[in-house]
């Protein structure tokens, strides 16, 4: 507990803002970005570190609450659906890179698109093609 409460100032105030409405592993990325001389702090270290601090009442239980399901954005789908209309030969990793030029970050929040996460968008696509009325 000593170790935890001597890093409380690193990984506290995170945690209590954005859980749950974030990820541990995005607050986990927010807490060594704003200080990397703090060490590394996983997923499993701060999960650890905040059930100490509930079992002793000095946070709530509800940080460990699922994280709300955001509405269905079908943008994403819906473009690489048309990069494929257009040029039907292009390949997923083309896809993929044309995405990360654009900006457009994955579901998780990075900048490389795996061509399994192009495929699981173009799938949607075609779920939500199928399913919207004609």
């Amino acid at each position: 507990m000593n170790d935890i409460y001597r890093t409380e100032g690193e990984w506290f105030r995170p945690v209590q803002e954005l859980r749950p409405r974030s990820s541990w592993t995005k607050i986990a990325d927010v807490i060594n970005a704003n200080d990397p001389c703090s060490g590394r702090w996983t997923t499993a270290r701060l999960q650890r570190a905040a059930r100490a601090y509930v079992a002793y009442g000095l946070l709530s239980h509800a940080i460990f609450d699922q994280p709300k399901a955001r509405g269905i954005d079908d943008r994403l789908p819906k473009l690489v659906l048309s990069m494929r209309r257009e040029n039907p030969g292009i390949t997923l990793a083309e896809i993929g890179r044309t995405l990360g030029d654009m900006g457009e970050a994955t579901p998780r929040g990075r900048s490389a698109w795996h061509p399994a996460s192009v495929m699981t968008l173009l799938a949607r696509a075609d779920r939500l093609n199928r399913s919207s009325p004609k």
